[in-house]
């Protein structure tokens, strides 16, 4: 009876572990993320043609 329940708490210490791992890594993808993204100088710019006025996103920096 012990040996199974030594098992069981075993698995959930896994699951755990496996859960903050995932938290982890997905901190880190996020905060890549944005650091890549506020290094970006970016701004809209507004143009006329003959089809009507129209955006344009120009980002300088971030691609290099």
């Amino acid at each position: 009876m012990s040996k199974a329940k030594h098992r069981k708490d075993d698995y959930f210490h896994v699951n755990k572990n496996l859960l903050l791992l995932l938290i982890s890594i997905v901190l880190v993808v996020i905060g890549f993320w944005v650091a890549v993204e506020s290094s970006r100088d970016c701004r809209v710019i507004e143009y006329q043609d003959l089809q009507g006025t129209h955006d344009m996103t120009v980002c300088k920096g971030g691609d290099k």
